[in-house]
This record gives structure tokens, sequence and C-alpha cells, in this order.
């Protein structure tokens, strides 16, 4: 599963989420879920990505390596100063 908990313009809390039971659709989870940090850092900069287990940045290393069209775009965005992170590239 994909998601992330953000805040709207006015304020409203929300979580997106996609889940994922094949290879195809984690792909397609990944890549949407990298589509959407990198139009929101686009808006906001100073913008945080935060995980909360060990295993997740291993498992968006492993992704980004199965997806070449991600990688390109992560990689761009882990300049350093461009977006603060806990997942390293």
């Amino acid at each position: 599963m994909f998601g992330f908990v953000s805040a709207d313009d006015g304020g409203t809390i929300r979580y997106d989420k996609r889940w994922a039971l094949t290879a195809e659709e984690e792909k397609g989870g990944f890549e949407w879920l990298v589509d959407e940090v990198m139009r929101r850092w686009r808006k906001v900069p100073k913008m945080h990505v935060y995980h909360f287990r060990a295993y997740e940045p291993s498992a968006f290393k492993r992704l980004m390596d199965a997806t070449r069209r991600v990688r390109r775009k992560w990689i761009a965005c882990c300049a350093p100063g461009s977006l603060s992170m806990c997942i390293p590239c």
C-alpha cells in the first residue's frame, strides 16, 4: 500500500492511498506516489517526507530500480538541499 496524509489549501486533512496486489499495481502505485510527492514538492520545496518503518527506504530503492521513469524524477529531487527526506536516494 502506498499512501500519505496531507492538508489541502483549506486545512482539511485527507488520506490518499493506493493498494497493490500485483507487481503491475505496485509499479503503478509507486509511480502515483512519486508523482504526487513531486507535484507537492514543486508547490512547497521545503516539505518533508517521513516513513514509519526501517524497511521503507530499501523498498523505495528496490522500486526505483524497477521503475526507470520514477528513478529519473526522484534523483532530481534528491540533490543536496532540494527535498528534505528521511528516505535516502
